[in-house]
């Protein structure tokens, strides 16, 4: 009944499978695979060719693009030279050098008497009729250096003509980035400047027109720089005309160093200009990477386009200024030959994948009819019991599925038998209750520890097994801690109480844990009844309360009587009588040391024995606690000799404590010393700033077969009834939980023969420090 009842539990929450879509069957994936095959092979295939014809395609368009994109690009450059060449045919006019000689003159030409005034005014008719010649030049000027750069003639283009600047008018440009280069540039040499816009006496002209500007400076006869001729030039209306000219039939861009480009749309018409400082829309990602390549040409390739750029360095003087030019056309129209390609390659491996779909059907449904009727069969069988109807008889895989399957599904059953009976069997209870508290296992060990049958407990709350306030609380413990996660009981064993099915209350121990079989939580708790021991504990402190008050205090007294009697003149007792007295006196002083020691170590165990720590200076109290013992030393007829290596060495530590703990080594040292043998006692230090206490005997050593059991509970070398020396066999016991308070250790050499030290190792500190 117990193992159906085991069975029950165990069964009551069947495992829960993660069953998949229908389509990852096997005959499913047979077909995937086939078509996956297909797939790829016509990936591979067509990839690589249309791969080929893309490379060839790309390369051919490339090249008659770089073509096309060079040749706009000298045409761009001619723009650029035509403002150097006007530039410098205006340094070879006349009213160059007149305006130089008259300034250096007061004024007055000293080759034929002309003003400065009269050359300033020829040289702005010349300015004029070149402007009106170059509808994109926005000024001419020249610009002498002295007076802060004070220009000398200006020519400006109003919206109503050209305007002469009169000499109040004029400005001083030293402050310009433009005046600056043209006074450091090399003679008969042109400095182009950075597209920027116009500024009028230091501020920006409200026109906001993108300027680049033309600097030739003008030499002295001593060789020193006199001035300059500056060109601004509307830079877009500079670019516009030669678009126009050329107009491409993709779209172009010409673009500068620092970012500014003008678009010529494939429509024919052509955009904004836009300006790197006031960018209207956003730029193609190809205008910033041409600001970060040195390279006079490249290809820049995007999802939907490519483009192919052309540098042209347009000032000798500064290299990293250039013109470029874009050309950019869509990948779909650039492609078209190999799109077409791709085109029936994707048709023709559709096809060939249809034709492998139709074919792998026919396959699957073939090769996996057999698992299907094997699959019916498990899927109906029942339990763990043999499986009829397998082909077991095959002789191909499937033959050795079933067969292994069929194996498998036996040794099931048997280890499942023997868990059974092993959870059946074992002496602790063994409860498991699900997330909710609901008990699914309850072995045969529970029943006999709380009288209820499993039928009884299995699906029911756990609670019944426990009194208040258990039975009150748990539920909200499984809450708090599914919500929480702090632990009370799980992981952590304690003594609880039970309520069996009587009524009635028991201790026992519990020990819960945690146990997650899928996405489930179950808990399963061993419990044991601590009845018995219980009871042996209570036996136990009612033996140390009768030790303590029903035997020790007689003790006192009685040993206080036989001192008074010892104490009587000689006279009052004859000698027969002081050996009766000096034995009771002695047997009843060692029942007293017998009673404490079991006092000690009941306290040591219940770690209610109290230590008065102290720094304590130890070289000397170990010598006065070797004085107080050299009676018990001529008792034995021994000596003590004390060997200190230091001379001062402080250790943190309850005297008393240490002191009972030292003379209980003295106390067998001199038990187990041979007649007028020595006890050496030293106090050392180690390497590792430890302190030694060493007390070295020269008795019968410790025998090998005790040595194992020197540090227990009446632990004794000489068991037997007639054994010469005396002692309850709790010193050392007692004398290593007191120096492991103090942080120490007690350890022991031995050797038949020849001797035993004992020895104390104990942590040195400071005389100042001091602990709590």
């Amino acid at each position: 009944m117990q193992q159906n009842a085991t069975h029950k539990a165990t069964g009551a929450r069947p495992a829960r499978w993660s069953i998949g879509p229908k389509f990852i069957s096997l005959k499913n994936k047979i077909i995937a695979l086939t078509c996956v095959t297909a797939l790829l092979s016509a990936v591979v295939v067509g990839g690589v060719g249309y791969y080929r014809i893309e490379k060839i395609v790309l390369d051919t368009a490339v090249q008659k693009l770089a073509g096309e994109t060079r040749l706009m690009a000298q045409r761009f450059k001619f723009s650029y030279d035509q403002m150097k060449s006007d530039a410098q045919v205006l340094s070879q006019t006349p009213p160059i050098k007149g305006i130089l000689r008259s300034v250096d003159n007061d004024g007055l030409d000293p080759l034929d008497g002309s003003t400065q005034e009269a050359w300033s005014a020829r040289l702005g008719s010349i300015f004029a009729s070149m402007m009106a010649a170059r509808p994109h030049y926005v000024q001419l000027r020249y610009i002498g250096v002295a007076d802060f750069g004070r220009e000398l003639v200006r020519v400006n283009r109003l919206p109503a003509g050209l305007e002469y600047v009169k000499a109040p008018d004029l400005q001083q440009k030293a402050m310009e980035p433009y005046f600056i280069a043209g006074v450091q540039t090399p003679s008969k040499t042109v400095h182009f400047s950075e597209v920027s816009y116009n500024r009028e006496r230091g501020s920006l002209d409200v026109s906001l027109v993108p300027t680049v500007r033309t600097v030739l400076p003008v030499f002295g006869p001593e060789g020193a720089v006199f001035g300059m001729i500056v060109i601004n030039a509307n830079y877009a209306e500079m670019l516009r005309p030669a678009l126009l000219e050329i107009a491409p039939q993709d779209n172009t861009f010409v673009v500068n160093s620092a970012g500014d480009y003008l678009e010529h749309k494939k429509d024919g018409t052509i955009g904004k200009f836009e300006f790197h400082d006031a960018y209207s829309v956003s730029p193609p990602s190809f205008i910033t990477e041409i600001s970060q390549t040195n390279a006079n040409e490249k290809l820049f390739t995007t999802d939907n386009a490519v483009s192919y750029f052309v540098r042209l360095n347009i000032d000798p003087q500064n290299p990293e200024a250039f013109l470029g030019v874009v050309s950019r056309v869509p990948y779909d129209e650039l492609m078209a030959a190999a799109i077409d390609t791709r085109t029936v390659s994707l048709v023709s491996g559709a096809l060939l994948i249809l034709g492998c779909l139709v074919a792998s059907l026919v396959v699957a449904r073939w090769f996996t009819e057999p698992l299907k009727r094997m699959t019916a069969e498990i899927k109906h069988s029942a339990g763990h019991h043999t499986l009829e109807n397998l082909p077991l008889d095959r002789g191909d895989e499937i033959g050795d599925l079933a067969r292994a399957f069929d194996q498998k599904a036996r040794d099931l059953a048997t280890n499942e038998a023997k868990l059974t009976a092993i959870v059946d069997n074992t002496v602790d209870g063994l409860i498991t209750i699900d997330a909710r508290g609901h008990v699914e296992t309850f072995n045969r060990a529970c029943e006999d520890i709380f009288g209820y049958e499993a039928e009884e407990v299995i699906g029911r709350n756990v609670k019944m097994l426990m009194p208040a306030p258990y039975h009150d609380e748990h539920d909200g413990y499984l809450k708090n801690y599914h919500g929480t996660g702090e632990r009370k009981v799980i992981g952590i064993g304690r003594e609880v109480e039970g309520r069996r099915k009587d009524g009635s209350i028991f201790p026992l121990d519990l020990s819960v844990s945690q146990v997650n079989i899928g996405d489930r939580t179950i808990y399963s708790g061993i419990v044991r009844d601590i009845s018995e021991r219980k009871q042996m504990e209570r036996m136990k402190d009612e033996f140390i309360s009768t030790v303590n008050h029903e035997l020790r205090t007689p003790l006192t007294s009685i040993q206080g009587s036989l001192g008074l009697l010892m104490a009587m003149p000689g006279k009052a007792t004859d000698e027969r009588t002081r050996k009766l007295l000096q034995l009771s006196y002695d047997n009843c002083q060692r029942l007293s040391r017998l009673v404490n020691d079991i006092l000690d170590m009941e306290k040591i165990a219940a770690g209610k024995l109290e230590y008065q720590l102290e720094v304590v200076e130890v070289c000397q109290l170990v010598a006065d606690i070797v004085e107080r013992q050299q009676s018990f030393a001529e008792k034995h007829d021994v000596s003590f000799a004390v060997d200190f290596a230091v001379p001062k060495v402080f250790v943190n530590l309850d005297q008393d404590r240490f002191d009972q703990a030292l003379v209980n080594l003295l106390s067998n040292a001199a038990k187990f010393s041979a007649p007028g043998d020595s006890v050496e006692i030293g106090v050392a230090m180690d390497a590792a700033a430890n302190v030694i206490i060493s007390v070295r005997d020269y008795g019968p050593g410790i025998p090998e077969a005790f040595r194992s059991k020197i540090f227990g509970k009446f632990a004794q070398a000489d068991g037997s009834a007639s054994r010469v020396n005396e002692g309850s066999g709790l010193g050392l016991n007692i004398t290593k939980k007191i120096i492991e308070a103090f942080d120490g250790v007690v350890e022991y050499q031995t050797e038949e023969g020849v001797g035993t030290v004992f020895t104390f190792v104990l942590p040195a500190c400071p005389p100042q420090k001091m602990r709590a």
